[in-house]
């Protein structure tokens, strides 16, 4: 009976020891596997030191950029570019109606002439009245009288002068010109429209050379520094050397970025303003 139950209990004392080394090389492994979670998790930017990478979506923008308008109203005689049109720097784009100014002008400088000679004169009668004080012929209010009415004619010739530089200015300005090379990129008005004062005319772009703007998180913001070598991917896989230019110190709350900028030369005009892609720095 005894040797029964011996042989009886073996087999339930068998499978508790089995049990226990089961659960203990289960919790042997499910330990290795957190242990090994942060490795599998980490950035590539750690994990892969001397390569690059991308370090965020980018979008192409130009180098500078400017909506050029009227300083003056009037009337659109011309639109001399098209949008999509190069412009070289100082070209004239815009024509607004110039008769009005051209006789503005032109009194002004009639004015000023007559001016210059009330001054002229009131100069001589100066001079005159001085001679003939020095031989006691005349008063002394007579002579500072005739002072007086030289510093009015000149200080209206001064005014004058003024008046007829702002009236060729303003002539001058009937022609808006491209301040530097670029693209019309819009045409906000065309010709005969009437336009007033400040009015956006059309914007012109630079894009012989554009910035690669890219988003960058902020735990990367620390480990670029400007001049740093970058490349522009795009979309087709195109690529385009780059140098950083720019590095943001505002970072976006919500995303948690800063921008970017890398300078691409651009004269074969193979990226275009708006052209998404992704940038990739040198770690």
């Amino acid at each position: 009976m005894a040797t029964s139950r011996v042989w009886s209990l073996g087999p339930m004392v068998l499978g508790v020891l089995l049990c226990a080394l089961g659960l203990s090389g289960a919790q042997s492994n499910s330990g290795t596997a957190r242990e090994d979670a942060p490795a599998v998790a980490a950035e590539p930017f750690e994990e892969l030191p001397g390569t690059a990478g991308s370090i965020g979506a980018t979008v192409i923008h130009p180098f500078q950029s400017a909506n050029l308008g009227t300083e003056l109203g009037g009337v659109i005689e011309a639109f001399h570019f098209d949008e999509g049109d190069k412009v070289e720097k100082d070209q004239v784009v815009v024509e607004i109606s110039k008769k009005r100014y051209r006789l503005a002008m032109e009194q002004a400088e009639v004015h000023l002439k007559s001016l210059e000679l009330a001054r002229a004169r009131a100069e001589e009668d100066l001079k005159l009245k001085r001679g003939v004080f020095s031989q006691e012929a005349t008063t002394r209010q007579e002579v500072l009288r005739a002072e007086a009415e030289v510093e009015i004619a000149r200080s209206r010739v001064d005014e004058a002068v003024k008046q007829l530089a702002i009236a060729r200015l303003n002539l001058e300005q009937c022609e808006v010109k491209a301040p530097f090379t670029g693209f019309l990129a819009v045409r906000y008005q065309q010709p005969f429209e009437t336009v007033d004062r400040f009015t956006k005319l059309f914007l012109l772009v630079d894009t012989a050379t554009v910035y690669a703007v890219a988003n960058v998180p902020e735990s990367v913001l620390s480990r670029l520094k400007k001049g740093d070598s970058a490349v522009f991917v795009h979309g087709s896989g195109k690529r385009s050397t780059c140098e950083v230019k720019k590095i943001g110190t505002l970072v976006d709350p919500k995303s948690g970025t800063a921008k970017v900028h890398a300078l691409i030369d651009n004269r074969d005009g193979a990226l275009r303003v708006g052209t998404a892609g992704r940038l990739e720095v040198g770690r």
